[in-house]
């Protein structure tokens, strides 16, 4: 890091991209470096008391964040969540409008935030109208056929700027029997969904997600031909979805079809 140049984030300016090899700019130096290196650097600044009015207070579900702003400007504010409760506040003390003073420093987040799991593994039947791509090649497959949704739960964490996002990703497969009555299978295609990362971090995970969700069919994939490979010594005259787990053991069950899905299939 002792070969990047010094940074005042205070001065910072944008300018035109000039080509890489411009004598004028140092550089050029790994992003995620440079990233590190204006954390650092902001991070030596001095810690100060601020005095000002509260706006645009949120939550994430680590973090308070607001804007402190006067007649002359603003400075984004944010919080971890225990700090503000080991504060001792009285109850809306930290709301729109308050007139507060507040000791802290500038941080800057570098990125680079990982999604992970937050459940198990689920799974239901969906009609091939209901799958989210089917806009995109309607004739793909029958109305009436169905797909196994193979989803689970996801959290990804964001910079105190911007809410932390929650949402699901989902891998959709088609299971058959070939012509020899082979149990056969693939995955025909991938989404995801999520609530939150507003307002300025949406962008940096629909690429995160553009690019790891499809990235890992082909895990998936393995993971369903292993699956089958137990069958592969057997020929079927039919194979159908029954909603929840296909459980065998005698008694009353209760199922869910929207996290269960059982495979039959009939010699």
């Amino acid at each position: 890091m002792d070969q990047l140049p010094p940074i005042d984030p205070g001065q910072i300016e944008l300018d035109v991209p000039r080509p890489s090899s411009d004598p004028e700019l140092p550089g050029p130096f790994p992003v995620g470096r440079y990233a590190g290196k204006l954390q650092e650097e902001m991070r030596k600044r001095a810690r100060v008391l601020l005095v000002g009015e509260v706006t645009g207070v949120g939550r994430s579900r680590v973090q308070a964040y607001f804007e402190l702003r006067d007649g002359d400007g603003a400075v984004p504010c944010a919080i971890w969540l225990n700090d503000l409760e080991r504060a001792g506040l009285p109850e809306g003390a930290l709301r729109d409008g308050a007139e507060v003073v507040i000791a802290g420093g500038p941080d800057y987040y570098p990125g680079g935030g990982q999604a992970s799991r937050t459940g198990g593994i689920m799974v239901q039947g969906v009609f091939w109208p209901s799958v989210p791509y089917y806009g995109s090649d309607p004739g793909r497959h029958p109305a009436s056929m169905m797909l196994a949704r193979v989803y689970f739960d996801f959290h990804v964490p964001t910079p105190w700027y911007c809410s932390d996002a929650d949402g699901n990703v989902a891998y959709y497969l088609v299971l058959y029997l070939d012509a020899s009555g082979h149990a056969k299978g693939y995955v025909d295609g991938w989404s995801y969904n999520y609530s939150g990362g507003g307002p300025f971090c949406t962008g940096a995970i629909n690429d995160m997600l553009n690019k790891a969700v499809p990235g890992a069919i082909g895990q998936v994939q393995k993971v369903l031909d292993d699956k089958l490979a137990v069958l592969a010594s057997f020929s079927f005259s039919t194979m159908y979805y029954l909603p929840g787990s296909g459980t065998s053991s005698q008694g009353d069950h209760s199922e869910n079809a929207d996290t269960d899905l059982a495979v039959a299939v009939l010699s």
